[in-house]
């Protein structure tokens, strides 16, 4: 073992009014979960959690530790732990790497919606512009994010948050998989548009077809292609499909540009059969 410095962390002490002000004023964080708060504080009240932790300030705001702070307040009891104080913005997303942090935590920590559904359309993209691509079974991606990363993948792809709300807005119509819902979208709505920053352009066409027809299923019938299509996810969501038991990410992403392709051209499609490969088809326009 290599001793590269002697610093040690102060060991500190604060009254539950003291926490409550600093849960108040803490930094921008990652989803507060008032289940796990009331999990800890629990544990502080059975006498099972040991004031050993660690919590962090980034310029005087509490950028680690809202859970322990806030379940000092449910508990009535003062918080004892050590203190990290430092100015590096960056730091909370190397937190808990891979384990209780996740790519959802990071962007929420920068005021994105949607975190969850964005997290996920991430590595559904990512796998698809990778030479991996994005594979047939369970899951399907091919590619793992961290969390310290997240956010310069999601520079990446400009004005993904248009098509992450428009799939979490219209989620209650048809329960797609929203990550790969949010990349089909995403890359119709590139593909018409034409340019690589699609922010504040419009997409009237791929708008169309996800919110009216593949979400909402207004204005099908026998034949029309989203409605096919709707009826094949239908069976694999119910595991109606022999040997799938969900609409994998390659299914929603492969199968919908299929049937894209067959409306974008006004052609019918009554059966729908999606090959077990990687590279996605051409997109089409009219």
């Amino acid at each position: 073992m290599k001793i590269k410095t002697n610093q040690t962390l102060p060991y500190e002490e604060y009254s539950v009014e003291e926490c409550q002000t600093i849960f108040n004023d803490r930094y921008n964080n990652r989803t507060f979960r008032m289940s796990h708060a009331k999990l800890l504080a629990t544990a502080m009240k059975n006498g099972n959690f040991i004031d050993e932790t660690v919590i962090s300030f980034y310029k005087g705001q509490l950028d680690d530790g809202q859970h322990r702070m806030f379940a000092c307040i449910l508990a009535q009891r003062p918080f004892r732990g050590y203190v990290r104080r430092h100015d590096n913005p960056h730091l909370f997303a190397t937190y808990d790497c891979g384990a209780k942090r996740s790519n959802a935590d990071t962007l929420s920590v920068e005021n994105k919606k949607n975190t969850k559904t964005l997290a996920s359309a991430l590595k559904v993209l990512e796998s698809i512009h990778r030479k991996q691509g994005l594979k047939h079974g369970v899951g399907g991606v091919t590619v793992r994010i961290e969390p310290y990363e997240v956010m310069e993948v999601y520079a990446k792809y400009p004005d993904i948050d248009c098509s992450a709300s428009i799939v979490r807005s219209h989620y209650k119509h048809f329960k797609y998989p929203t990550g790969s819902a949010t990349a089909l979208h995403y890359l119709l709505r590139k593909r018409e548009i034409g340019v690589q920053n699609t922010e504040g352009l419009d997409s009237p066409l791929a708008d169309k077809f996800m919110i009216e027809h593949l979400m909402k299923g207004y204005g099908l019938y026998e034949g029309h292609p989203c409605s096919t299509f709707r009826a094949y996810a239908q069976k694999c969501l119910g595991k109606e499909v022999p040997g799938i038991d969900r609409l994998t990410h390659q299914q929603m992403v492969h199968g919908g540009i299929m049937t894209w392709n067959k409306w974008v051209k006004g052609k019918t499609m009554r059966r729908i059969k999606i090959p077990n490969v990687t590279e996605l088809p051409k997109i089409l326009l009219p």
